[in-house]
């Protein structure tokens, strides 16, 4: 470049620098007199006070407050409005808005550290580029706080958007769109986004909204990543219609329906997402080829992860724990589900329904569930390579034509159940110390290969007879282990568990309760026996309840924990003239106070002895621990006693308030036998016995020397 240009350039800089002034803008001053005579690049500082204005910004410059300056529109039209490229604005108050508080019509605008509320709508952007809203609080205004319509690149980074009657962030038609760190809540929806495309939605809080945490519809090639969403009043997302996205690492906590429930989206990832302690977890329908890897749903009401219509799809490496299904399949097709870990679900762990068919179901992990693996209706499918223990089992129920291969089926009632199911190929599998391995019911054409049966009660047990009576052994043996209503259908609306019909007990049970009218409970038409019998059927009785080692030596201490989980409301009975007493026997919960006792007899020292009592929040596991020494050497026997399964209270009215029920009995005796082996010495207890049979020795060497000097001392006295 040449002097004379370097020059030049100079001067040009030099005369932009000199025309860039600083206008100061003091209380009973007008900041829109200034705005009219600034030129582009001026820097407008406002001072202290309030300003009642409508501002129209149509330069490029700085509008800055220097002592959080008000502007109060006065209830007439925008408060202001952006009509220039490259404007900032910064530190004020902005409100009393009848449209917007700041309405955007320009690009490359920015808006940091602004309070906006008591607006229609508190920040508007239409028909805009580059924009940056930063760092604002936007809150108290009539509908959205922050509304974008047929605009790109807006960039909304950690702004408090919060009680805001309509959506907190609402988004139409927009193209590349990042949203992140924003707090949103007390909002109807926290974010409402719709018909756009390359979103970033990452790292947000959304938190008790009236309705839902996030809405997103009609949305391709978008993250949504890393965000909180937590006690909102509906779902805490609903996602429908995204293609090609990612819904990763976000944690959904407590919302009051679905914790996630995405529909008729395609070829996304969703990996790594935490749903927890909400009504379902993760409810996906109507998708196909989508990626489901490594999420996790716990203590969620209903179900962990729901799959439902969904097709060529691969559900790998999700944990569902302590849920009442962990994972369910309707109507689901040509999915792999593969090494998933499912433990302590209520009522099932792996559940296919209503032609789930041509699914590819390996390698995975399902343990201390009601049933472990239902199939109901569904055919075709490859079951291989399974663990499935210390549950029910697994059951096909009007399931043909499945292959059930290399599973390991152990410490379970029944370890696989067929009841109405033809022409399934079951091949090498291993049953092993299940209390029936094999129970086939009505069944015909079923290949049994290679199977191997050991320790179980029973191997194989068949019923060929319509008529249940005519066969005692399967209606005494099978019956009696496995609750029919663990193979009825899982209904969306129904409430857990589905419960036999108690109607012909007519125990009456009300315990010494008072009804509404102070006089001594009417009898219940529903036995307690028969609720806490229907309670620990759904538990799963078995092994499930106790974990102990099976071998142990004497003297030596060991730890045995309980698992329980709290059952939900038991659904008995459906007539509205209950009232008092039987009204709230039938609303009541059972299990929800436990109370057990670990007894040993004199084979072992248990600590602590006596009975230990907790309560179980709903859809939690109670968990109990004991020391135990074994004294006995030999087979010895450890039982599990539940003597307090229920503890509530009632009013007037017959709703929960001061009763309670206490029973000092066995319900379940839990036994389990150890094998306590004698414990070999130790090495000090072995250098010990060495001392004493060296002492024993040299004791007698002693004696007959003394023998052998009294008898020279004889001879010589004879001498």
């Amino acid at each position: 470049m040449s002097e004379r240009a370097i020059c030049l350039c100079m001067l040009i800089i030099s005369i932009g620098l000199a025309q860039c002034n600083t206008i100061n803008v003091s209380q009973n001053s007008s900041i829109q007199l200034q705005l009219d005579s600034a030129i582009p690049g001026d820097i407008i500082l406002v001072g202290n006070g309030t300003f009642y204005e409508n501002l129209i910004i149509n330069k490029s410059i700085t509008l800055r407050s220097i002592n959080s300056a008000v502007i109060d529109g006065r209830g007439n039209g925008g408060t202001i409005t952006l009509a220039e490229d490259g404007v900032i604005v910064e530190g004020f108050t902005i409100k009393n808005s009848s449209s917007e508080g700041i309405s955007i019509l320009s690009n490359n605008n920015s808006l940091r550290n602004n309070t906006v509320e008591g607006c229609q709508i508190g920040i508007n952007v239409i028909d805009s580029n580059g924009n940056i809203i930063e760092a604002n609080t936007i809150r108290n205004n009539e509908e959205s706080g922050v509304l974008i319509k047929n605009s790109s690149n807006t960039v909304l980074n950690y702004n408090y958007i919060y009680n805001n009657t309509g959506e907190g962030l609402a988004i139409y038609d927009c193209r590349n769109t990042a949203i992140v760190g924003n707090n949103a809540s007390k909002n109807d929806y926290g974010m409402y986004i719709k018909n756009s495309a390359t979103n970033d939605i990452a790292e947000n809080r959304l938190f008790m909204n009236n309705n839902k945490g996030i809405y997103i519809s009609k949305v391709t090639k978008s993250a949504i990543t890393n965000n909180s969403i937590e006690n909102n009043k509906n779902y805490g997302i609903e996602i429908s219609n995204l293609f090609n996205g990612s819904f990763s690492g976000n944690y959904l906590y407590n919302n009051q329906k679905t914790g996630a429930y995405i529909s008729s989206s395609q070829l996304n990832m969703i990996q790594g997402n935490n749903a927890s302690n909400n009504k379902d977890g993760i409810y996906i329908e109507k998708s196909d080829n989508n990626m489901i890897l490594e999420n996790q749903a716990c203590n969620n009401k209903n179900v962990g992860i729901y799959l439902r219509i969904l097709e060529n799809s691969t559900i790998k490496g999700n944990k569902a724990l302590n849920n009442t299904i962990g994972l369910a399949f309707y109507d689901a097709n040509n999915n792999s589900i593969l090494n998933n870990f499912v433990d302590i679900n209520l009522w099932r762990g792996i559940s296919f329904e209503s032609n789930s068919n041509n699914n590819t179901i390996i390698s995975n992990n399902i343990s201390k569930s009601g049933m472990g693996m239902v199939l109901l209706e569904s055919m075709y499918n490859k079951i291989e390579s399974n663990n499935i223990d210390n549950s029910f089992g697994a059951a096909l129920q009007k399931a043909p034509y499945n292959i059930i291969k290399n599973n390991n089926i152990t410490y379970n009632k029944i370890g696989l159940y067929l009841n109405r199911s033809d022409h399934n190929l079951i091949g090498e599998n291993d049953f092993d110390h299940n209390e029936v391995g094999l129970a086939i019911n009505v069944s015909a054409n079923n290949a049994l290969e290679n199977r191997t049966f050991n320790n179980n009660d029973y191997d194989v047990i068949v019923n060929e007879n319509e008529t249940i009576s005519e066969n005692p052994l399967w209606k005494s043996i099978i019956l009696k282990r496995h609750p029919e209503y663990y193979l009825q259908p899982y209904l969306k609306e129904t409430r857990f568990i589905e419960t036999p019909d108690f109607s012909g007990d007519s125990s009456s049970g009300s315990g010494g309760r008072t009804s509404n009218d102070g006089e001594s409970g009417p009898s219940i038409s529903v036995s307690i026996q028969s609720i806490c019998d229907a309670y620990f059927d759904s538990l799963g009785a078995g092994r499930m309840l106790l974990n102990a080692p099976d071998k142990m030596n004497q003297s030596e201490s060991y730890t045995v924990e309980a698992y329980i989980p709290r059952n939900y409301t038991l659904n008995l009975s459906s007539d509205p003239s209950l009232t008092g007493v039987d009204r709230w026997f039938n609303l009541s919960k059972v299990g929800e106070y436990m109370g057990l006792k670990l007894e040993g007899g004199s084979a072992f020292s248990i600590n602590p002895a006596e009975e230990v009592e907790q309560y179980i929040p709903n859809g939690q596991v109670g968990t109990w621990t004991w020391e135990v020494t074994p004294l006995l050497a030999g087979e010895q026997k450890l039982t599990l006693k539940v003597t307090t399964y229920y503890k509530h209270n009632f009013n007037q009215e017959g709703i929960p308030a001061s009763a309670s029920f206490h029973r000092g009995v066995e319900v379940i005796p839990e036994e389990i036998l150890v094998q306590v082996d004698e414990t070999p010495p130790t090495k000090d207890k072995f250098n010990d016995i060495l001392a004493i049979a060296g002492g024993i020795v040299g004791l007698f060497i002693s004696i007959l020397t003394l023998i052998k000097l009294y008898g020279e001392v004889s001879k010589r006295k004879k001498e």
